[in-house]
């Protein structure tokens, strides 16, 4: 794999020649080189992730989902055991993608993030809890991240957030072992009537 510098900068990082080329691979027309820069993209490590960021929104569908598949590969590698630096910065670049993007792309980064976030995530998903296109998503990836913060963020939020938002909230507390007796699961709720 390749070494990581984390004392390079942002711009830095953008002018790499190495990752220069990986982005054009990704962006392509050759569909072999494509899916090789994407089996490799874990090589690339965490400077890949802002620019391959900019690509989920791409008019062309394959560099989209190829872009898609290498900030998987990068965010898994960077989660492996012994590699906390790599994956601190890998949420970190995540949660920039946060702030432009449509909303399916950040669907997709609070998806990213449910799987690599830390503490430093749970402020930023907490504030997507009203979002009404990104609320269900944001929840449940509080309800992923380990620890007493996360949970904190979601009892705070039940109480705080719009009446239809509570529902999904109070399941991902039971999820996490609270009791919580109102807003109960939207599952067990008939939305027909058999007619018999």
């Amino acid at each position: 794999m390749a070494q990581v510098n984390f004392n390079q900068s942002k711009k830095e990082r953008a002018h790499n020649p190495n990752i220069n080329a990986f982005i054009a691979q990704i962006q392509g027309n050759d569909d072999s080189a494509r899916n090789q820069a994407v089996q490799n993209a874990a090589a690339q490590g965490v400077a890949a992730v802002l620019p391959l960021l900019k690509l989920l929104d791409s008019a062309n569908t394959e560099v989209a989902r190829s872009a898609k598949r290498a900030l998987y590969g990068i965010m898994h590698y960077a989660g492996r055991p012994q590699a906390h630096r790599e994956a601190v910065q890998v949420e970190k670049d995540l949660l920039a993608g946060l702030a432009s993007g449509s909303t399916p792309v950040k669907r997709e980064i609070v998806r990213m993030i449910s799987e690599i976030g830390n503490d430093a995530s749970i402020k930023p998903l907490s504030n997507l809890l009203e979002d009404k296109d990104l609320s269900d998503d944001a929840c449940m990836a509080l309800q992923r991240i380990p620890g007493k913060k996360s949970l904190a963020a979601l009892k705070k939020s039940l109480n705080s957030v719009p009446e239809p938002m509570r529902y999904p909230i109070a399941e991902a507390l039971r999820k996490r072992g609270e009791t919580i007796e109102s807003y109960p699961c939207q599952k067990l709720t008939p939305t027909k009537t058999s007619g018999l």
